[in-house]
């Protein structure tokens, strides 16, 4: 099989038909759906993202795509705080077998209620919040799990998160799960409520090139452009408060691949408070988590997004004439 050159790479970034070139025959895609807005605590779960080589499509057809919006950012009022929005399918191709990534799951909330700690399930999963004792014996939030093939779950959430076998305010929450690896969990010894990064997302760039790429985006957000071609970060968890006699504690990270950073509110003086960020737009990165404070508050997921790589390949015999041509 031979190649003349159509190699094109197109980022599919807004929703509606993608014109082939004529005479494209195969293609390779990549298909990230919108990361989940982090919870009043965990980290956002990743958009699901599938990766497929050596497509057949119909010669210099036209494919309908969706782009997944990511989950917005929630508020504590008037409703409890709650989990995060769930980001939105990403879908690719003509029914009846089109190729269908699926949103990421949000993160946890701060357990007002039984269930909203839990991260929730997606593309990948939300991290887990965190608990109060009366809802939870056990002082564990769940993180959300993934949808194989597409995400891993996210990292489990705490209420009481040190040794000494504090509460109140020393809690901690898990990172969202990524396409590549899943979210850590809240740190559970020591001395001070560490919260569970992203999980990392997945590159693309063995197939769509190396960075830098005009064509990729940053792998977490405010880290600049044209990052290595990563997709689908996990969001990190947040906190609302610190515990004097606990340490001031960390927010977590945002997983590499356009996942968000956690909040972390109410700090010792010198130590914050840190602002939670949305996952980076068209990465399907999940959002961080955050608290109801209004400086450092969750965070939404990142849009969705679609790479193409068109092929123009055929069988047969060829003149060394059109080889080189």
């Amino acid at each position: 099989r031979t190649s003349f050159g159509k190699n094109t790479i197109t980022k599919v970034v807004s929703t509606g038909c993608h014109s082939l070139q004529s005479g494209t025959s195969l293609i390779d895609v990549a298909v990230a759906a919108g990361g989940a807005g982090g919870g009043l605590k965990g980290g956002g779960g990743a958009g699901g993202l599938q990766i497929l080589q050596n497509q057949t499509t119909a010669v210099g057809g036209s494919i309908p795509i969706t782009i997944g919006a990511g989950g917005a950012k929630v508020s504590c009022s008037p409703a409890s705080c709650a989990q995060g929005k769930d980001g939105t399918d990403t879908v690719f191709g003509n029914p009846p077998n089109p190729i269908t990534s699926t949103g990421g799951g949000g993160g946890g909330g701060d357990g007002s209620s039984p269930g909203t700690a839990d991260g929730r399930p997606g593309g990948s999963g939300g991290g887990g919040g965190s608990t109060p004792n009366s809802i939870s014996p056990s002082n564990k939030a769940d993180g959300g799990t993934g949808t194989p093939g597409q995400g891993n779950a996210g990292g489990a959430g705490c209420s009481i998160c040190n040794s000494a076998g504090q509460g109140g305010n020393n809690t901690a929450s898990g990172g969202g799960g990524g396409a590549g690896g899943a979210g850590t969990a809240a740190r559970t010894d020591g001395p001070g409520p560490v919260q569970g990064a992203g999980g990392a997302g997945s590159p693309i760039a063995p197939i769509f090139g190396c960075a830098p790429q005009p064509f990729y985006s940053a792998n977490v957000s405010n880290s600049g452009n044209t990052a290595c071609g990563t997709l689908s970060g996990g969001g990190g968890g947040g906190a609302f408060g610190f515990d004097p006699s606990a340490g001031p504690g960390t927010s977590g990270a945002g997983g590499v691949g356009g996942g968000g950073r956690g909040g972390f509110g109410s700090p010792p003086s010198g130590h914050g408070p840190v602002a939670a960020t949305a996952g980076v737009a068209n990465s399907g990165g999940g959002g961080g988590g955050g608290n109801p404070g209004p400086s450092t508050a969750n965070a939404a997921g990142g849009s969705g997004v679609v790479f193409i790589k068109e092929l123009n390949k055929a069988s047969g015999v060829w003149s060394m004439q059109s080889q080189f041509q």
